[in-house]
């Protein structure tokens, strides 16, 4: 996801989620748009999807903009807090959130089958 290829997911990479989601060209993402690019019949991808939307609408208005992504990089920025994420920082927020949203599986009855 380190779209700039400078070794850290920074402002700008983050920018990329509105450019690739954004089917209009409004430079806001609905939830439409967002679960375009996810396999809806999926029950699992569904939950993905979802939760990930309300994530990432931090101002739960129904799309995600410039501001929502500030304030999804605020919350990757939690361990420096230094305007850049590293990659321990990376790691730690998608840790944390895909736990949860495994959780949200788990308690759905719709856990993903490991072969």
């Amino acid at each position: 996801m380190d779209y700039n290829k400078n070794g850290q997911y920074d402002r700008d990479d983050l920018e990329t989620l509105i450019t690739d989601y954004d089917n209009n060209g409004d430079r806001k993402i609905t939830d439409a748009e967002f679960e375009f690019h996810f396999d809806m019949q999926e029950p699992t991808l569904a939950i993905v999807a979802k939760a990930l939307f309300a994530e990432y609408d931090h101002d739960q208005d129904g799309v995600i903009d410039s501001t929502d992504l500030d304030n999804v990089h605020d919350r990757m920025d939690h361990l420096r807090k230094d305007g850049v994420i590293d990659h321990e920082e990376f790691v730690t927020y998608y840790t944390e959130l895909l736990t949860v949203l495994y959780i949200l599986q788990i308690q759905s009855g719709q856990t993903p089958e490991i072969n």
